[in-house]
């Protein structure tokens, strides 16, 4: 229904600081290879949240699950997805920055066909930068612009429940994007096993 040339995705728990629309806009329409523009995300107190991640792989997922990306979250083998080691500090050209905050030129949406409906509430915003990725457009992570985000806000109050979700959520992105007849029934089953201890512990 949008009719700009900008369509911004914003979370409800999320505050605009200062010009942070303006400087966005501004960032997004210096370069028409340029698809999205993210902003910082910080807390209230202004601590920044790391707000960049890798397209995951099954690699990622089981180092996940192993807690091998706890174990090193420096390492950019173990840690490979969440992108510990990562500075939020700079501008750069990244792969998936979070949900909360997206900017896309609307011709570039358009062309991706928008965002997939399947997805109950997680890895929408995971597969809608996958596609534009892919598109061969430029997704841009932008400090100059930054956003006060209430992170986890709606995740919280029903725990148990959400981590059904995004254990859905993920099997359907894996499905979609990289489905192998023998690594997707492992993540079906770990992500099953792990999710069950995790709602237990979630109580």
């Amino acid at each position: 229904m949008a009719k700009g040339k900008r369509i911004f995705l914003l979370n409800p728990d999320t505050e605009l600081v200062n010009d942070c629309l303006l400087k966005l806009c501004n960032k997004l329409d210096s370069d028409e290879n340029i698809g999205i523009v993210a902003p910082q995300l910080v807390f209230r107190n202004k601590e920044i949240q790391k707000s960049v991640r890798r397209f995951p792989t099954y690699k990622d997922m089981f180092c996940e699950m192993f807690l091998l990306s706890k174990i090193f979250p420096k390492s950019k083998f173990f840690s490979r997805w969440k992108m510990n080691y990562f500075s939020h500090d700079e501008e750069a050209e990244v792969e998936q920055p979070m949900g909360a905050a997206l900017m896309f030129k609307r011709n570039v949406l358009e062309k991706i066909n928008y965002l997939d409906i399947q997805y109950d509430m997680f890895f929408n915003d995971v597969d809608v930068c996958k596609r534009v990725f892919l598109s061969g457009y430029k997704i841009i992570f932008y400090p100059s612009a930054q956003i006060i985000h209430r992170k986890g806000i709606s995740v919280y109050k029903n725990r148990a429940y959400m981590i059904s979700l995004w254990n859905r959520d993920c099997l359907r992105y894996f499905k979609k994007f990289h489905f192998n007849i023998i690594l997707y029934p492992l993540l079906l089953i770990f992500l099953n096993t792990t999710g069950f201890l995790r709602r237990i512990f979630s109580k």
